[in-house]
């Protein structure tokens, strides 16, 4: 999938109000093989979706591969995007429930994100359910047989299909309503007994406010083949993962009563469990981030993490010779890092590194959109020739660890 990042506003709101120039006109091109112009045609074909409703039917090709990534939109950005986005989706929604021929369905275009209080009141709610259109979509076939992974808001589709998907690896269900997590997850998960990667995103979802409801529920889903499950810990007494490797959380909640869910599902799956991940860093802030932390994890993955997070993986047992906590962390990967924790991670992976040869486990740093200053000779394991002198005295130490085998690497992908 093409990334299309920091269009300037004014080419955006361009590229959107060529739908309504000349409605009574059919687009001529439909795969330029330029970012850009595939952009424009997508927009456009939507706009005109009544006349090319037969014909993206027959051919799905013709419909772009594309992502507009939207960083600090303007109000005038957000109203545009929103109107546009609606004018697709009867196309769109019939496109993907009635065609066998797909791979892979990603709904994210409409992935909808909390309200922001700055943001104009007249935004369209693309997370709802399109209740004109909806109830004529009772047998949607989502690929049939074919389909591998499935990407979309749980109010678009909320019929039950009549026939398991197989070849379904990867499913993410997101859901920004007060919708019930477990009604999605009861019609899709027995469909799709083969999954490897499972997604539940519910935004809104608190179990402080509906604990009784949780409670009775008796809803158990054994997903055999399941290695990456990402939801939050209130759900997981609904599953039996005995396989899985990684576990990925948007937040560290702050209720009481998560970290015996997360105890619990463990010593019912007894998976092999080596990876935990965080999407929003700043929640190690919360106690209940420590009852987390379980020796067992070998790898940690964690977006824009705040000091509490290396304060906590810096703390050393009363000996001194291995970390408190993960103390068989080998692996480190950090996201969106800002250029101010450079002395931090330097503090992390200096204790972790010189705690001696017997009680050294980390062996590497992996960083994604972070610290783009760092200079490109910390990337370059073992270099006997890397003259530690010669950089910044921030990256000093950092530098000293890559030189005696500790490995760096970085990658700016989205």
């Amino acid at each position: 999938m093409t990334t299309i990042h920091d269009i300037p506003v004014e080419i955006l709101c361009a590229i959107f109000s060529l739908a309504s120039r000349e409605p009574d006109s059919s687009p001529s091109i439909f795969k330029t093989g330029d970012d850009f112009q595939d952009c424009v045609v997508l927009i456009d074909l939507s706009r005109v979706c009544r006349y090319w409703r037969d014909t993206a039917l027959e051919n799905p090709t013709l419909w772009s591969s594309l992502r507009i990534r939207l960083i600090r939109p303007s109000d005038e950005t957000l109203l545009q995007v929103t109107h546009f986005l609606e004018l697709p989706r009867p196309l769109i929604h019939a496109l993907v429930s009635h065609c066998d021929r797909f791979s892979k369905i990603s709904l994210d275009i409409a992935q909808a994100v909390e309200p922001q209080p700055y943001w104009p009141r007249t935004l369209v709610d693309i997370s709802k359910a399109p209740t004109d259109y909806v109830t004529d979509l009772c047998h949607a076939t989502f690929g049939g047989e074919r389909l591998e992974e499935l990407h979309f808001i749980w109010p678009w589709f909320p019929r039950p299909l009549e026939s398991p998907l197989p070849a379904l690896k990867m499913l993410r269900i997101a859901s920004y309503q007060n919708y019930d997590v477990l009604d999605p997850m009861a019609k899709w998960l027995p469909l799709a007994l083969n999954l490897e990667e499972l997604e539940i995103i519910d935004r809104s979802f608190s179990p402080s406010s509906n604990v009784e409801e949780w409670k009775k529920s008796d809803q158990h889903f054994l997903l055999s083949n399941l290695r990456s499950l990402t939801a939050s810990p209130s759900l997981l007494p609904h599953f039996i993962c005995p396989n899985l490797a990684k576990y990925a959380m948007r937040r560290i909640p702050w209720e009481s009563g998560v970290i015996g869910c997360f105890e619990n599902f463990i010593d019912r799956s007894d998976p092999p469990l080596h990876t935990l991940e965080i999407k929003e860093g700043f929640s190690f802030s919360r106690e209940n981030a420590i009852g987390f932390l379980k020796p067992r994890f070998t790898t940690i993955i964690v977006t824009s993490p705040h000091n509490n997070f290396f304060s906590l993986l810096s703390m050393m047992s009363e000996g001194g010779d291995r970390a408190y906590f993960l103390p068989a962390l080998k692996h480190i990967e950090l996201r969106e890092v800002g250029e101010k924790f450079v002395y931090e991670l330097s503090d992390l992976v200096e204790l972790r590194w010189d705690v001696g040869a017997s009680h050294r486990t980390l062996e590497s740093v992996k960083l994604r959109r972070s610290l783009e200053s760092m200079p490109e000779a910390l990337l370059h394991p073992g270099d006997a020739n890397l003259d530690i002198t010669s950089l910044e005295v921030k990256w000093r130490r950092l530098a000293r660890r890559v030189k005696q085998g500790l490995i760096i690497s970085r990658e700016e992908c989205t």
